[in-house]
């Protein structure tokens, strides 16, 4: 594991918290939960946040844990998201370090639409990739402004549109 100190009695641990985003939700999810881990660890753990597109990227090697997060767009990741894992697929699984995962949706309204299969969706199609510690499916933020007009009148009909900030 690679360590920010060289002086043994002090290990630091480094951790990457990448996020793909499309209106920001995400971003601050990603932001909150370094700062969460950075609180937390009293010093024992330093963490990057860097969108999965970030050039140049990130190189995985220097870093002991990794995180990584996306809102879920159709039931899966979006692009970035999905074309991250795909391309650092072999080193994910070759020099495997502890990684977790986490999307952004709106799982509180999920059981009005009778769904809340994302989860595991998203699960079955990430595992084809990596190998990962933990899933959690977070609220988004989701805003009238920021939904496509097909999505819009599908829920619109439905009577089943809640729009609001659901992020914990």
């Amino acid at each position: 594991m690679s360590r920010e100190s060289t002086d043994p009695a002090i290990q630091t641990m480094k951790v990457l918290v990448a996020y793909a985003t499309v209106f920001g939700s995400t971003r601050a999810i990603a932001e909150r939960i370094a700062t969460r881990i950075s609180t937390a660890s009293s010093g024992d753990y330093t963490t990057t946040v860097l969108p999965v597109d970030a050039q140049p990227p990130p190189n995985l090697s220097d870093y002991d844990a990794l995180i990584i997060g996306s809102c879920i767009h159709g039931q899966k990741w979006i692009r970035p998201a999905r074309m991250f894992i795909k391309s650092h697929a072999k080193q994910l699984r070759e020099d495997a370090k502890p990684t977790w995962v986490f999307s952004v949706g709106v799982p509180e309204l999920k059981p009005k639409w009778g769904g809340g299969k994302e989860k595991t969706k998203v699960e079955k199609q990430l595992r084809k990739h990596v190998s990962f510690q933990g899933h959690e499916l977070l609220n988004g933020d989701w805003e009238e402004e920021n939904t496509p007009p097909v999505t819009f009148c599908c829920f619109k009909f439905r009577r089943s549109i809640d729009f609001g900030d659901y992020r914990e």
